[in-house]
């Protein structure tokens, strides 16, 4: 069965139910072997996936390098997505620096037009010196900010659409969604973490995303869902795969304390006919909201555990019910 597509907000972008990440999370794009990239894209294809999604910082640009070369060998061209981060030194002058960065994404993943440029900086209220490259609202949206980048490189045709990562401070991102000005956002949510698409208790241990997916929906934004298996704790797995790094590798004593919690979400799979990570997507999936969600894919393998995903029970109205319990009780 090929995955079901969505439309990206208001943009003319259908995309699948299931993207491709290609993060350092999984690490295939950035570290792998060319053969075994050129395998799993292939079989990604097979299945429906037609999204894409890479950033400069991923690998240190290895993965928009070789996301570009393997789809060139593959002579495909599906939906592209990617990234910029402005430095503390490109903050001078925020407009350049978006446009530098385009250029270079645009050489490397070897296309004359990306469909979808986000911003990676993390957004915060105020600027604080342990964050350098930290980006007020003010700095996003106002004269001489990213958005002013980004209208740049649309009439110039070099990028399609654009959004944002929100990964910062909640406020901030807040005010970045209710500008309207974009029309895509990045948001954590998972099993662990749903507070971007459900209420939780007050003092829930997680960053509180205060209902993201929705307020950005009522602005007509689509919502890309990530980390929907929180680097590897919702996969069921003991231990990351050979693969992995980046943010997992980093968060590494994160992920094993988020095992323990996942540990306790064994009513989802058992009897059910699927494996938590394919109750994971599902769930991130039955939020209307949602236009696609994230998968890091590191090996043939996984890319069938995910196409698999539709099979099974799902999550029942009864789960949701001992979801919310589990998030009181935490």
């Amino acid at each position: 069965m090929a995955f079901p597509q969505r439309r990206i907000g208001g943009t003319d972008l259908l995309v699948s139910e299931v993207g491709f990440g290609c993060g350092g999370t999984s690490g295939l794009m950035g570290r792998g072997e060319a053969a075994d990239r050129r395998r799993v894209v292939a079989r990604a294809l097979e299945v429906g996936i037609n999204y894409f999604d890479t950033a400069p910082g991923y690998d240190e640009t290895r993965s928009e390098t070789n996301l570009g070369q393997t789809l060139k060998d593959l002579g495909v061209r599906p939906i592209i997505s990617t990234k910029v981060q402005v430095p503390a030194a490109g903050q001078g002058d925020i407009p350049a620096a978006v446009a530098a960065s385009v250029e270079a994404s645009l050489r490397r993943l070897q296309v004359d037009c990306i469909d979808l440029i986000q911003l990676h900086s993390r957004p915060t209220l105020e600027h604080r010196e342990h964050e350098p490259a930290a980006l007020t609202p003010q700095q996003v949206l106002g004269e001489g900010g990213v958005l002013d980048g980004f209208r740049a490189m649309q009439q110039q045709g070099k990028v399609r659409y654009f959004g944002f990562t929100a990964i910062g401070e909640t406020a901030a991102i807040h005010q970045i969604v209710d500008s309207g000005e974009f029309h895509a956002v990045q948001v954590y949510y998972n099993l662990l973490n749903p507070s971007a698409g459900m209420h939780v208790p007050v003092g829930f241990r997680y960053h509180d995303y205060g209902m993201l997916m929705d307020r950005a929906a009522a602005k007509g934004m689509g919502v890309i869902v990530i980390r929907s298996l929180a680097a590897g704790a919702l996969t069921g797995a003991t231990e990351l795969h050979p693969m992995a790094g980046g943010w997992s590798r980093r968060a590494s004593h994160e992920v094993a304390a988020d095992r323990v919690r996942a540990a306790s979400l064994g009513f989802l799979t058992e009897g059910r006919g699927q494996t938590l990570a394919q109750a994971a997507l599902r769930f991130a999936l039955m939020k209307p909201q949602t236009s696609t969600v994230l998968v890091g894919f590191s090996d043939l393998e996984q890319v069938e555990t995910a196409a698999g995903c539709y099979a099974g029970a799902g999550i029942l109205p009864e789960d949701l019910h001992r979801l919310a319990e589990f998030y009181h009780a935490d």
